[in-house]
């Protein structure tokens, strides 16, 4: 084959039209509200929250950049990510 035929197409997505990404169905939460939310749940509700994926492990590290003082902590790791950690103590 040759390489015109291989060669990937840049395609340019036309602005007018909806996207197509795996988070249309999910409404955009700000990184600081998503750090005030978690702040309100109880533990147990966190951990139901993480293991639901209510919140994108996107929006988590984006929440835990830019507000990591109001973010909960476990054993000195962001709870997020703590929560399933199998040396956890």
């Amino acid at each position: 084959m040759s390489q015109v035929t291989i060669a990937p197409t840049k395609v340019t997505p036309d602005r007018h039209a909806p996207s197509r990404g795996a988070d249309d169905s999910v409404a955009k939460v700000r990184p600081q509200d998503i750090a005030g939310m978690l702040a309100m749940m109880t533990f147990p509700e966190r951990v139901r929250a993480y293991k639901n994926e209510t919140f994108t492990r996107r929006e988590l590290s984006a929440a835990a950049a830019r507000e990591p003082e109001r973010m909960p902590m476990l054993n000195g790791e962001f709870e997020w990510i703590a929560w399933n950690l199998a040396d956890l103590d």
